[in-house]
């Protein structure tokens, strides 16, 4: 989960092909976006939208994730989670006859 800014400077380009390379991705799902959450309409609109891996494993393997560093550091534990967790929600709601939105 990045913004578009830090998307595109982690792989050296500038923050618009970084946007034009999440919606590739995004486009072959292999992320989505998640719109920011608030009550305030101002806020949400301010706010950045997070990235999601729909394929955990992929996540993991692209930051060089084992065992032994999520045991070590809990942060990154806790993003990987996250993105399987909305992974998985968003599969059920998929097959699910609830219309809902995230």
């Amino acid at each position: 989960m990045v913004n578009y800014s830090q998307f595109g400077g982690s792989i050296g380009v500038s923050h618009k092909t970084g946007q034009r390379y999440v919606g590739l991705l995004e486009q072959v799902f292999l992320v989505t976006t998640l719109q920011p959450w608030f009550t305030n309409a101002l806020k949400r609109i301010v706010k950045t939208p997070k990235i999601h891996f729909l394929d955990s494993g992929i996540l993991a393997a692209s930051r060089g994730l084992t065992f032994e560093r999520i045991k070590a550091n809990r942060h990154e534990f806790g993003a990987l989670l996250e993105s399987f967790i909305f992974a998985e929600v968003l599969k059920l709601m998929t097959g699910s006859d609830l219309r809902l939105a995230l």
